[in-house]
C-alpha cells in the first residue's frame, strides 16, 4: 500500500537534496531554507561517518535493528544540532509526521550509500 507519505520518498530518494527539501516544503507547508539544507547535508555527513551505524550494519542482519540504531543516532545528532539550527531541530522533534517522513528519507539515502560503499 502506498501512502502519500511513502510515495513521496519512494523513487525520489535518488534526487538531489534541493529537490527533497522542495518536496518537504510542499508536502508539509514548510519554508525550509538554504541553512536547513546545509544542516541536513551536515547531518547526512555525520551519519555517513558514524561508526555506530557501520557496526550496526555489520552486526545486524535485520533491517529493523539497523533502523532502530539509525533512529537513535539521528535523534542524538539532531539534539547536537539544536544550537546551530534550533528551528529545524524543533520542526523535526515537534511534528511526528514530518519526523517520520524525514527519518525515512534519511534512512533510504543512508542505506543506498551504505550498499554502494
Amino acid at each position: 500500500m502506498h501512502t502519500k507519505q511513502s510515495h513521496l520518498f519512494g523513487v525520489e530518494d535518488k534526487k538531489p537534496l534541493s529537490q527533497i527539501v522542495k518536496m518537504l516544503n510542499e508536502h508539509f507547508g514548510l519554508n525550509l531554507t538554504e541553512d536547513d539544507k546545509i544542516s541536513i547535508r551536515d547531518l547526512e555527513g555525520r551519519l555517513d561517518g558514524s561508526e555506530t551505524l557501520k557496526a550496526s550494519i555489520r552486526a545486524n542482519h535485520s533491517l529493523e535493528n539497523v533502523r532502530l540504531t539509525f533512529t537513535h543516532e539521528v535523534g542524538q545528532l539532531l539534539h547536537n544540532m539544536m544550537d546551530s539550527n534550533f528551528k529545524f531541530y524543533k520542526q523535526a522533534n515537534d511534528a511526528p509526521e514530518f519526523q517520520k517522513t524525514f527519518f525515512d528519507m534519511l534512512f533510504k539515502r543512508y542505506m543506498k550509500k551504505a550498499k554502494s560503499a
